[in-house]
């Protein structure tokens, strides 16, 4: 079985002010992206109108009628041609509309053409480069971004937009030190900044270093909840759960929120404090009820649990907003699996939406090895093995469906490797138990 127990975050770029990022829970809401108002205030007198466009476009884009808000926004810009950064502020919001109707490749040609009119202006270099990230061409705004750089020594958004992107490359040490050394040199406060040194300085264990960078936060910043949560992630590197648990409590107070909340949670199960961390979970439900990160979470711990039915009240939770969620799809077919029920059509309905995700084929495979088309299982869970190779759980459901389909020799053969294999997995008890079933008859 393999549960989806963590929620992703998104980062969503917005074009074309490198500074403008963001992460959001993906069950909580995402603001309007939408700036009428900012942008009046920013234009000439003579383009107010265009506010008054900029309106109109959200309308539509609440509406879903996404190429009506395109083709208003193309009014907009028209009208603002010879404005650079009234076109780079219309430019930006239209990245968001073909975000959502999965044509980003539409800004590509509309940035390229701002650089051959503005080709020195950093704002229309910064806009290429935007377009390219969200056309996933990393390699085009890097350079783009280190030629802003090189136009631009005092600049910090920059530099920090080249920082998020190397941030995903673990070679890329020595220069991300570089460039946020530069943006502290220039913004000693700059708070981003201080916060990825800090992080980077702790994913590398340099942990002395991590705490001076902390205490510099805390004088610029000696009320913000991000220090203990810091000192909180400090001593959770270190190992030291129990103050870490602290400053996260003290994070907390200050700043209620999903991701401290769940490390609190996640650090009392680890102190064996599951029943402080469950009535932690509910009382914050009880303030509110539309949590639904809250409600997953729960559900998953009830799954670990075994408590199969109060893991599927929570589940069912997120369904009634969230129908189409194939994370919680897959999390509700196997509760359904393990009472008993029948979960093939859940599971199905999972994989459909997310065909490509390991955890939710494995869930269908095995779901459908019991429930429907045993050599159908074995093909499918046969595919999804060869994309997991070091994942023992998926390893081992392909072992029992090579057992169920009357394969013996291959499921002796893939346990024998599974179990001389160091790595304990959730499941490693039923793993040995068939492989002696097998050998012994």
């Amino acid at each position: 079985m393999r549960r989806i127990a963590k929620c992703g975050l998104v980062l969503v770029v917005l074009l074309p002010m490198p500074a403008n990022t963001a992460t959001y829970n993906k069950f909580e809401k995402k603001d309007s992206v939408f700036t009428a108002t900012d942008f009046g205030s920013r234009v000439p007198n003579k383009f107010q109108k265009v506010g008054e466009l900029i309106k109109k476009a959200e309308t539509a884009f609440k509406q879903g009628e996404n190429l009506q808000s395109e083709q208003i926004l193309l009014q907009a810009k028209q009208l603002v041609k010879g404005n650079l950064e009234g076109e780079a502020r219309i430019v930006s919001i239209l990245g968001q509309v073909y975000a959502k109707q999965q044509q980003a490749e539409k800004l590509l040609p509309i940035a390229q053409d701002l650089i051959k009119r503005y080709p020195e202006k950093i704002m229309a270099l910064s806009t290429l480069a935007g377009a390219y990230l969200v056309n996933k061409q990393t390699e085009k705004a890097q350079i783009i971004l280190k030629d802003i750089i090189s136009k631009a020594p005092e600049d910090t958004s920059h530099r920090l937009l080249l920082v998020r992107i190397l941030l995903k490359s673990a070679s890329k040490e020595k220069l991300l030190n570089q460039l946020l050394d530069d943006i502290l040199h220039t913004q000693p406060n700059n708070a981003e900044a201080l916060l990825i040194k800090t992080k980077l300085q702790i994913k590398t264990k340099k942990f002395d270093s991590a705490l001076k960078t902390i205490k510099m936060i805390e004088g610029f910043y000696p009320d913000a909840a991000i220090v203990p949560q810091l000192k909180g992630d400090l001593n959770l590197a270190e190992k030291h759960y129990t103050q870490a648990l602290q400053f996260y409590q003290k994070a907390y107070q200050i700043k209620p929120n999903n991701e401290v909340l769940f490390l609190m949670v996640d650090l009392m199960k680890g102190l064996k404090m599951e029943v402080s961390a469950l009535e932690l979970l509910n009382n914050e439900l009880k303030k509110n009820n539309e949590n639904l990160a809250i409600h997953f979470k729960l559900g998953n711990i009830y799954q670990q649990q075994k408590k199969y039915s109060q893991a599927e009240l929570h589940f069912n939770a997120i369904l009634a907003k969230q129908a189409e969620n194939a994370e919680v799809l897959n999390n509700l077919a196997w509760s359904y699996f393990k009472q008993g029920k029948q979960a093939l059509v859940i599971a199905e309905k999972a994989y459909k939406k997310a065909p490509k995700s390991t955890a939710i084929v494995d869930t269908y495979g095995v779901i459908m090895l019991q429930q429907g088309d045993k050599k159908q299982a074995l093909e499918l869970l046969k595919s999804n093995a060869k994309h997991a190779p070091d994942d023992k759980g998926i390893q081992y459901h392909l072992a029992l469906a090579y057992f169920q389909n009357g394969d013996k020799v291959q499921a002796i053969k893939l346990l024998q490797r599974l179990d001389s294999q160091a790595q304990y997995f959730s499941e490693q008890k039923e793993a040995n138990a068939l492989l002696k079933r097998l050998i012994n008859n």
